[in-house]
């Protein structure tokens, strides 16, 4: 009697397939074809859409004052007594808004909430494209409990790949040595399959997003 061995099935049966797979009704996929849904909403809107439905606030601005009130208004809400921030720009902004701001050394574990800026927004998925480049350094995306971005329209994208063609347009050969993508406040179900906000980083992601031309 001869009895055939396991691999010699395996590859019997992949015979089989390979010569019935016309027969199978399947339809060849299209590898040319863009694997993402069309974006159906303008770019603001989808970004606000996208990380809005992961717990995240996005505050769609017509000037740079606007953004600076509803910022204030927020701070006002939340009972925060000041913001801690280390982009020169972005700190000279609120100073002139009349906001507190701290960026002593001693002030950085008792922080409130922490301003910074971005690289690019992502409106498919609501993320935030940041680098090593940026003027507030690495603790700052993760060590906030409230992480507060400053964005303007130019820097929306529709896909995570444009964000990092973009990124290698503005950077050339000198690519930051750090890129990623926040996607919403920080969260983990690792325990008990409970949801947990904050686990890894900010349990707040607030997007102030300048729509001026």
């Amino acid at each position: 009697m001869n009895t055939m061995s396991s691999k010699e099935i395996i590859l019997n049966k992949i015979r089989e397939a390979l010569q019935n797979k016309d027969k199978s009704g399947m339809v060849e996929p299209d590898l040319s074809a863009s694997v993402y849904q069309p974006l159906l909403l303008p770019l603001e809107l989808q970004f606000q859409k996208s990380l809005e439905a992961i717990k995240g606030k996005v505050f769609l601005c017509k000037s740079e004052n606007e953004v600076l009130q509803a910022l204030k208004e927020l701070c006002q809400e939340k009972k925060w007594s000041s913001l801690y921030c280390l982009d020169a720009t972005l700190k000279t902004k609120l100073l002139s808004s009349g906001m507190q701001i701290k960026d002593a050394a001693d002030d950085f574990k008792s922080m409130e909430a922490g301003v910074t800026g971005c690289e690019f927004l992502v409106a498919h998925t609501g993320s935030v494209l940041i680098s090593s480049h940026g003027n507030s350094g690495r603790r700052m995306n993760v060590f906030p409990p409230n992480h507060i971005i400053f964005a303007k329209k130019h820097q929306l994208v529709d896909y995570l790949e444009s964000a990092f063609d973009a990124i290698y347009q503005k950077y050339g050969s000198n690519i930051p040595s750090l890129i990623s993508a926040i996607t919403g406040p920080s969260r983990t179900a690792d325990i008990e399959k409970t949801l947990v906000m904050g686990a890894h980083g900010p349990e707040g992601l607030f997007v102030f997003l300048d729509l001026e031309e």
